[in-house]
Order: C-alpha cells, then structure tokens, then sequence
C-alpha cells in the first residue's frame, strides 16, 4: 500500500512483482529519492485514471483514450510523457523510448 505524502513503503523491485517487502515481520520504507519516485512512477503508469478513490484525477487514462482506440503511437506517447513528468519527484525527462 502507498501513502501518498505521508510514507512509502518499500516494494521488492528487484524480483520485478512489486510487492511488499517484509523484513522480520515489518515493513519497511523507501530509503532514498529515487526508490520513492521509481516506485510512484511503476504505480502512477499501472494505475487507471479514477481508479484511485481519494484522488480521481491520479492514473493514466488507458481506457478513456487508449485502450479500444485507433491512436497513434505519438500521442500515446505524450500522454505517457505528461504522466512521468507530473509525478512529484521528477525535475525533467532527458530521454524517452517505447515500442
């Protein structure tokens, strides 16, 4: 679980599930910047637009205008851009490359 502004706890980035990490029976917190802003990053861009209840405006609008619709990979792109770029944490975006 994510609590925005308050704590993130830390999640197992190095086997890839993104779980919670247990260290005998706690769960400990992000140690550093750039595991906090990594990690908000992996949930922002896997998050649904509204599908966070406490903030409806938080996630990628995959269904509202990606998923199901003839875009382009441009504008997929840019929304993915405008995504990372807004997450707090990031200063600016050097480089971007999907496929």
């Amino acid at each position: 679980m994510l609590l925005r502004g308050i704590m993130d706890l830390l999640l197992d980035r190095n086997t890839g599930s993104y779980d919670l990490v247990f260290v005998n029976g706690q769960c400990p917190t992000t140690s550093d910047a750039i595991d906090r802003t990594t990690q908000r990053l992996y949930i922002r861009l896997k998050s649904l637009l509204g599908e966070w209840w406490w903030d409806t405006t938080y996630g990628v609008p995959w269904l509202e205008k990606i998923l199901g619709y003839k875009v382009r990979k441009q504008t997929v792109d840019m929304i993915l851009q405008e995504q990372i770029l807004s997450e707090n944490g990031v200063i600016e975006l050097v480089s971007f490359n999907s496929s």
